[in-house]
């Protein structure tokens, strides 16, 4: 299974936002976006009983990946070698779902971050689910954008009929193609006008309709995940900063239309 962390700066705090993993498979044929956000659910009640640090350990893929100041990096080593955080997470999943295969999951929702009882940090995640070879369901990837404290909650509403539309216009894929979810990432990162239904994510604000814009030189995917029925996939990348910066990261939920893939959730920090 999948899940992501994502870091943000809110009142020159570092804060961490998070996803959920799954400790079983669940029912069979249980429908994907049941089981996502029952995973989310119980980490959440996980990272307020145990602490973030401990939460994200008890639930990462050996692979995972986590997004912060420093880019990409393994969430393994990440929070192996993470102080406990003094912050308090909360969050909940919106909307959600899974190839038909049951191999690949993705979830975003709103977070609120915390710390002395008073609110500190507000934002959207978006998390990827990936099932393992034990059939375990673990955190893959998770990012996420901070957002003023007034578009937490009302403007979730929004976002997931805005979801449920696009989801609903996208045909379902038809058999084989050759097409790969890398070639599409890397000619993704020059178009100009690519993928106009896509929802963007960025800091500040949620909901937002396409076009994806071009991407400046020296972004790179990092990773993708292709679900075995090839109708959901994942991709990351990130640009190395020009100065001692925060990197710019993606992380994207794509579906497939025939044999083309087409972004269905972009996150860009």
């Amino acid at each position: 299974m999948v899940r992501l962390s994502y870091g943000m700066a809110a009142a020159g705090l570092a804060v961490l936002s998070a996803c959920a993993s799954l400790a079983d498979s669940g029912p069979a044929g249980a429908d994907a976006r049941t089981l996502v956000f029952e995973a989310e659910r119980a980490f959440a009640v996980t990272a307020q009983t145990e602490g973030v640090r401990q939460g994200f350990l008890s639930v990462l893929a050996d692979d995972s990946i986590v997004f912060g100041q420093a880019g990409i990096v393994s969430g393994i080593e990440r929070y192996t070698n993470a102080p406990e955080s003094q912050f308090s997470l909360m969050w909940w999943p919106s909307e959600g779902g899974g190839a038909s295969s049951g191999d690949l999951y993705f979830s975003t929702g709103p977070f609120v971050v915390a710390a002395d009882g008073e609110d500190r940090g507000f934002g959207q995640y978006l998390s990827v689910w990936q099932r393992q070879d034990d059939g375990a369901i673990r955190l893959l990837a998770d990012h996420g954008i901070s957002l003023p404290a007034d578009l937490v909650g009302p403007q979730h509403a929004a976002f997931s009929a805005l979801l449920a539309e696009t989801r609903a216009t996208r045909p379902a894929p038809a058999g084989s193609c050759d097409t790969s979810l890398e070639d599409a990432d890397a000619a993704l990162n020059l178009a100009e006008d690519a993928n106009p239904e896509a929802i963007l994510l960025r800091n500040g604000r949620v909901s937002a309709r396409g076009p994806v814009p071009g991407r400046a030189a020296g972004v790179v995917t990092r990773r993708v995940a292709v679900a075995a029925a090839e109708d959901l996939g994942m991709s990351a990348g990130q640009a190395q900063p020009a100065s001692a910066g925060t990197a710019q990261t993606y992380l994207r939920i794509w579906q497939r239309e025939g044999c083309a893939w087409t972004v269905l959730i972009d996150l860009e920090t």
